[in-house]
C-alpha cells in the first residue's frame, strides 16, 4: 500500500488474544504490540468497547484488572452526581425564573 508497508491478513483481536498483551495481574504490557495487532487486523466488535478504553488511554498502562474495575465504578458514581447536580441546578433555574 503506502510506501511498500502493506497490512497483513490478521484475524481480529477478542478476548483471548488480549490477554497475551496483559500481564498475570491484568496490566497492559506490549501497547505497541497490541496497536500493531489492530491496525493489522482490528478487534471483534463485542470486544471493542474493552479495547479502544486501552487505545484511548482511559486506563493508565500500570492498572491492574480489578484496579480498572474500581476505576469504573467509581468514574460511575461520579457521572451519576454530576447529572442529579446539573438536573437539580437546571430545575431550580427554572423555576426561579420561569
Amino acid at each position: 500500500m503506502y510506501g511498500g508497508n502493506e497490512r497483513r491478513n490478521s484475524k481480529p483481536i477478542g478476548e483471548g488474544d488480549m490477554k497475551k498483551f496483559l500481564d498475570n495481574e491484568g496490566r497492559l504490557i506490549n501497547v505497541n504490540e497490541l496497536r500493531q495487532a489492530i491496525y493489522e487486523g482490528g478487534v471483534e466488535s463485542s470486544y471493542r468497547k474493552i479495547v479502544w478504553r486501552h487505545l484511548l488511554n482511559i486506563f493508565p498502562s500500570n492498572m491492574t484488572g480489578l484496579e480498572r474495575i474500581d476505576y469504573l465504578k467509581c468514574i460511575e458514581i461520579k457521572y451519576k452526581t454530576f447529572v442529579i447536580f446539573c438536573f437539580f441546578f437546571v430545575f431550580c433555574f427554572y423555576y426561579i425564573f420561569f
